[in-house]
Parts: C-alpha cells; structure tokens; sequence
C-alpha cells in the first residue's frame, strides 16, 4: 500500500469520527431541537374575524337592493291579481251585457218589485248595474240541490233572471226601493228580499288577492 492511499485512508476515517461526533453532540443536538421546536403562539386561538367598512357597506348595499327587489316583486304581484280580477269582472259584465240586456229601473219596479217576485238584488257600482235574482214557486228546492253540489254564493252559483242599470250609488238604490216598497205596500205587508253591495275587490277576491301576495312572499323568503 502507498503512502499516498494510506493518507487518503486515515483522512476518511477521521472525517467520519468527527462527523459522528458532531451529530451525537448534546450542544449540537440541542441546537438542532431548538430549531425544529414549534411555536406555542400556532396553536393559539385566532383573532375573530372583523369586517371593513368597505365590505360592511357593500353588504348593505346588496341588502337594501334585495328588499327593493321583494318589495318590488310583491307590488307587482298585487297589482297583477287587483288587474286580473277587474278584467274578469268586466268580462263577464259584457257577456251578461250581451245575454241580458239591463233595463231601466222604472220597468223593474213595476214589474217584479211590486209583484214581490224579487229575492235579491245584488248591486256592482263598479258597472252602475244591478242583479237581480227572482223568487220562483220551486226556489226552496233549487236552493237545496245547489247547496249539495255547490259550496259558491247564490250570484256566483247561477247568473241573474233581471239586471237594471242604476247610476247614483248604493246608498240612492236603497232609498229608492223603500220608497218604492211604501208606495207599493202601504199597510207595511211588503215582501222581503235582501240588497247586497258587490264592492270591487269583494272578500273573496281580496283573499285570492292576499293568498296571492303571501305564497310570493314566502318563495322569495325561501331562495334568500
């Protein structure tokens, strides 16, 4: 073996027991724990999170567009029933127009209100018209086999037997068919019969209306 392969050798070895040394050194290990340690301050609980005033303002923003949008979704749709039921009504106001042609109240008092064949006069002031149903020999009848198939009001159940246009307003009407009735039935035997004022939106229309309103309502509250 040469001189130079055994330096080589010796010089190996010694790098290796130095090498060792170094790495099972208490100071070096020591060293090495207090670099690998992990700061307790990581495990520490989070500050809560606080928004900015740039945020917290387009959260505002987007809020108050969205009321406007449900405000302005549940106005639409009040609007649309209020209009879909006047069309109705007026529809069917032109069919009856058609079918039966209103006469002047003069003719309908001389010939059913003073004969007491008048059961009900149902008045739309929306139309300046009245509706009349008569009473017939077989009414008490009719009225039992409606009511078993039919759950809907007599005016609603059936169309009317006499209309006469009438244009100064309900509380006129009344008037006009009491005095009629005195002159009629002077020692107060008069028949009876009921007067009903069919305002626009009625109860029934109006809780369509609201219903309507409400199911809206409740569809937008759900895809918030």
């Amino acid at each position: 073996m040469s001189l130079r392969h055994a330096w080589s050798r010796s010089a190996h070895l010694l790098g290796r027991r130095l090498l060792l040394k170094a790495t099972t050194s208490p100071s070096t290990f020591a060293a090495s724990t207090r670099q690998l340690s992990i700061s307790p301050s990581l495990f520490e609980a989070a500050e809560p999170f606080k928004p900015t005033p740039e945020g917290e303002k387009k959260r505002e923003d987007q809020q108050r567009r969205r009321n406007i949008a449900i405000g302005a979704s549940l106005f639409i749709v009040w609007v649309s029933t209020h209009g879909l039921l006047l069309w109705r009504r007026r529809r069917e106001n032109r069919t009856l127009n058609k079918d039966l042609p209103p006469i002047d109240i003069e003719e309908f008092v001389t010939r059913y209100l003073s004969t007491g064949k008048v059961n009900k006069i149902v008045y739309q002031p929306a139309f300046n018209v009245a509706n009349v149903y008569l009473s017939h020999p077989d009414e008490p009848s009719k009225a039992k086999a409606m009511a078993m198939f039919s759950y809907l009001p007599d005016q609603i159940a059936r169309p009317p037997d006499v209309r006469f246009d009438f244009d100064e307003g309900f509380d006129s009407l009344k008037l006009t068919l009491e005095a009629a009735m005195k002159a009629f039935f002077p020692e107060g035997n008069a028949p009876q019969f009921s007067v009903e004022n069919d305002q626009f939106p009625s109860m029934r229309e109006f809780g369509f209306i609201f219903l309507a309103t409400l199911f809206t309502l409740a569809a937008l509250m759900a895809g918030k």
